[in-house]
């Protein structure tokens, strides 16, 4: 908070919906769980700003509010955002497919069946620590985690990042407040930065074409997308990976527009018939 301008504040921790569900092993709720206590907070006055992962957010986003992006880690976005594979035994350095591996996520569960061969595939539930210690136990020879939920707690862990394709939100803080006061004032002018509205922008790419697929981070799907003035020519990129049972598409746009980009990754997924993919998950 000192770093966008504010020395005197409280902090007040909320135990939502979201939190329950998800302590009770369940997985695929609705991410409005995780938000909806707290904006009843903000909208009352109770509370100024909310403070969330961003992967935590639902598609939509409530006009009511504003919404910012940062990320607190200098490192490289790829390997900032990217995702960890964490092993028991102290001496492995590489994954075989016979090992017993937990991840939460159904995007990660099929990224690790298709992308890393593996076999006995198993939910783990829990905050970081909770799984890590369930690693520790013997339930698991290793699990996926984000990378920077790690870094930020700063585990010292027999590991290695990844290279799956990772969402957008993954490895992002969300500030939220109330629309047309003075702490949103505030927020608008400090975040008024190329280095914040990247991450903004591609925010926005990502949830406008979550919505129009009518997708979620509960999907078999992973969506990133890159902001103008990250790659070459100026132009924003949307890559995604659609997630069957038994086999995957994946795809990459290019456009300097945002709303044509959206448009013609729409179009890509829905001529090749992704959806049908999605839907063996329900």
């Amino acid at each position: 908070m000192e770093e966008i301008g504010i020395e005197d504040y409280v902090i007040e921790k909320i135990v939502t919906k979201g939190d329950k569900e998800s302590a009770k092993g369940r997985t695929q709720f609705d991410k409005l769980n995780f938000v909806q206590d707290i904006e009843e907070k903000i909208s009352s006055g109770d509370i100024d700003i909310a403070v969330h992962s961003a992967k935590d957010l639902p598609a939509t986003e409530s006009k009511e509010f504003d919404y910012f992006y940062l990320r607190e880690s200098t490192e490289d976005i790829s390997t900032w955002s990217s995702d960890r594979i964490i092993f028991r035994d102290k001496n492995k350095k590489k994954f075989s497919s016979e090992m017993i591996l937990g991840t939460s996520s159904l995007r990660r569960k099929m990224q690790a069946k298709f992308l890393l061969g593996a076999e006995k595939i198993f939910s783990l539930n829990g905050n970081i620590d909770t799984r890590i210690r369930k690693l520790n136990s013997g339930e698991y020879d290793c699990i996926i985690l984000a990378n920077a939920g790690c870094t930020r707690l700063g585990f010292n862990l027999n590991s290695y990042n990844l290279d799956f394709l990772t969402p957008s939100a993954q490895g992002l803080i969300c500030l939220q407040c109330l629309k047309g006061t003075d702490i949103s004032k505030m927020l608008n002018n400090f975040f008024d930065k190329d280095k914040y509205k990247i991450h903004k922008l591609g925010m926005d790419i990502y949830k406008s074409f979550l919505r129009n697929i009518n997708a979620d981070c509960n999907s078999a799907i992973s969506v990133r997308s890159v902001g103008n003035g990250r790659i070459a020519n100026g132009e924003h990129k949307l890559t995604f990976q659609v997630f069957g049972k038994n086999e995957f598409f994946s795809a990459e746009k290019t456009h300097s527009d945002p709303q044509k980009l959206i448009e013609l990754a729409t179009e890509e997924f829905n001529r090749n018939n992704a959806k049908k993919l999605l839907d063996e998950h329900n």
